[in-house]
């Protein structure tokens, strides 16, 4: 026979980076991805998973993340088309000083920025929920309370008294309306 390979002794950093995964993703898709980083990304990851279920779990990760700040995320088209713009942006070598999780965290957010415009404000978004409370109730959303009309200038209620008696309006109609 040929003779036995040697077992590969754990490096101490990767076996804390392994918990530091495991506490962050679960220990399935941290096994996963030690095996990947462990090998160069270029073998299966181990226990049976395979790289797509490694995809899967991270950008399930970065839903769940980036989700969280920014609710249009958790729709999987929109998340496809940030997912799409980081991609581009990974290719074209934006952020090449970060590795890893954080690279890839970073183009999502870098993408995120690109793709979709500024999110509602907390205030707009309570507005909102309240116009639809309010139109759930059959209340009308806006203030059914006449404004308050600006007084009139000296210089306008004499242009009113006059027009009014070109109309032809008899002096006690016009006395009765701007009194004196």
């Amino acid at each position: 026979g040929e003779p036995a390979a040697a077992e590969p002794t754990p490096n101490v950093d990767l076996e804390k980076a392994k918990t530091v995964l495991s506490d962050e993703f679960g220990s399935e898709a941290a096994e996963a991805i030690m095996a990947i980083v462990g090998t160069n990304g270029q073998a299966a990851p181990p226990s049976g998973a395979s790289s797509p279920l490694v995809e899967e779990l991270l950008r399930e990760r970065m839903v769940e993340e980036l989700g969280a700040s920014d609710s249009r995320l958790r729709d999987p088209a929109t998340y496809g088309m940030v997912e799409e713009t980081a991609a581009k942006l990974g290719a074209a070598g934006f952020l090449p000083e970060l590795d890893g999780l954080e690279r890839i965290r970073g183009l999502l957010k870098m993408a995120q920025r690109m793709a979709l415009p500024d999110a509602p404000s907390e205030v707009d978004t309570e507005r909102k929920r309240e116009v639809d409370r309010l139109k759930d109730k059959g209340s009308p959303t806006r203030s059914t309370r006449a404004g308050k009309t600006k007084p009139k200038s000296a210089l306008q209620i004499l242009d009113a008294k006059i027009r009014m008696a070109e109309e032809g309006s008899t002096p006690e109609e016009i006395r009765r309306k701007f009194g004196g």
